[in-house]
């Protein structure tokens, strides 16, 4: 096993020399010997294991587990972190989903606490196998379907690392009864109540009684699977790249340049675009039907995310993080002004050759020319009722956002100016007739991104 975890790191292009290890430890075979091999190798290099033990709760064995754990730790100096899973918090026909999320942010925050860029588990290749099955039932896309990968990059730019995952279950058994490791049986591996428990115990030996050499067959399969994915990939990040706005956790997509692609890359650009609410490929199926509605206007709360369909625009964005704050700010003196984590309101003093000298452009519907007799003035979000003066009359700010073509979602995140209970600008949309006409100005108000 030294051998195999020297030339997994090899091949990689890992060095481990000096860093902080963490390592999945669950007291199974799998991870027992995945520990025994890495504290063979810290005897050849020389760094610092972190064990990382989630205790779920679900067996009356699990603390007789973690004590285990503890006294291991403790007999070979090795640091110990333990999570125990609230199981009030997660619901039980969704718990393998919802478990291994917290497992996987458990182990980022004990990663970040020890500044260790490397995470091993030990998912081995009838992990890969039952993985890619799985996805081949629910459906899934390319990447999915290729099953586990070796080496992934979590959101911190650090490496989960498996190394066991081109070796099957059976040689890892064996190793540890050769070497008399000591590790535990985990019965709810033995309950067909979940769907991976029921491919693991029925589908797989079926495959391999059809076919001795079936591992060397997935292997092929996902070869081919991820060969053929770095080719999509390439024209799905292009896509991506060329036609998608992404701002602040918010995707914004144009339906017509959408349409153009085949279903099959809708659905790649979709699962690519979602990933993080963990999708399957029905759900992207659903939000494809949206998108294709003969409705115009359309705006519904789907699996953790807030879908927005106005006119010819998508907008998706994550439900929970969807911001309601309403901003109302008073503005009596030449400053900036901060409004939230993306904004500011830039306020100079600016007389007309100002104007002519700096080249300010007044047509630009985040910059107003103001006169300061006007202050006090307020910067706020719209509210319901308001009035826009336009030509000789007033219109329902509402209904003119809608002859705008504002989407729904963005038109309570719209700043307006008031003065004297008069709306005077709307931010990126319009500018009143009384704003248009106001003479003596000498101050310039630009609402600004943060950089």
């Amino acid at each position: 096993m030294i051998k195999l975890l020297e030339q997994f790191l090899n091949k990689h292009n890992i060095n481990l020399v000096n860093e902080n290890i963490c390592i999945g430890i669950s007291t199974g075979v799998d991870s027992t010997v995945l520990l025994h091999s890495l504290l063979n190798l810290k005897k050849k290099i020389n760094f610092n294991l972190i064990l990382c033990h989630v205790n779920h709760g679900k067996r009356e064995q699990s603390n007789i587990e973690e004590q285990y754990i503890i006294d291991f730790s403790k007999e070979n100096n090795l640091i110990l972190e333990v999570l125990h899973l609230n199981l009030t918090e997660i619901e039980e026909d969704n718990f393998q989903s919802a478990a291994r999320i917290k497992r996987l942010e458990f182990f980022n925050d004990v990663m970040n606490k020890y500044n260790s860029n490397y995470l091993f588990l030990a998912h081995h290749l009838n992990d890969d196998i039952e993985t890619s099955l799985m996805h081949i039932i629910r459906g899934s896309n390319l990447k999915g379907y290729a099953g586990i990968s070796e080496v992934v990059i979590n959101n911190n730019n650090k490496l989960i690392l498996r190394p066991f995952l081109n070796i099957l279950k059976d040689d890892i058994v064996k190793y540890a009864k050769v070497n008399n490791i000591k590790y535990y049986e985990d019965e709810s591996n033995d309950s067909d109540c979940y769907t991976r428990n029921r491919v693991r115990h029925h589908i797989i030996p079926l495959l391999f009684s059809e076919n001795e050499n079936f591992s060397k067959q997935f292997k092929e399969f996902k070869e081919t699977l991820l060969n053929s994915y770095n080719i999509v990939c390439e024209y799905k990040d292009n896509y991506i790249r060329n036609n998608i706005i992404i701002n602040n956790q918010e995707i914004q997509l144009e339906i017509d340049e959408f349409k153009k692609l085949s279903n099959f890359m809708q659905t790649e650009v979709l699962f690519d675009l979602l990933k993080k609410y963990n999708l399957s490929k029905k759900n992207i199926e659903e939000i494809i039907k949206l998108i294709y509605s003969s409705k115009p206007n359309i705006t519904i709360n789907y699996k953790n995310i807030t879908f927005s369909k106005q006119y010819n625009r998508v907008s998706i964005s994550n439900s929970i993080n969807i911001n309601n704050n309403k901003i109302n700010i008073i503005i009596n003196e030449i400053k900036n002004y901060d409004i939230d984590d993306k904004h500011y309101l830039e306020i100079k003093k600016c007389e007309k050759d100002d104007i002519n000298r700096n080249n300010i452009n007044l047509k630009n519907l985040n910059t107003i020319w103001i006169n300061s007799s006007i202050f006090p003035i307020t910067l706020r979000t719209r509210k319901d009722g308001d009035r826009f003066k336009i030509g000789n009359g007033t219109r329902k700010v509402k209904d003119l956002l809608i002859d705008e073509k504002i989407p729904s979602i963005d038109r309570d995140k719209l700043l307006l100016i008031e003065a004297n209970d008069e709306i005077l600008n709307i931010f990126g949309v319009k500018k009143s007739k009384t704003l248009l006409e106001m003479k003596e100005n000498n101050i310039i108000i630009t609402l600004k991104e943060k950089q």
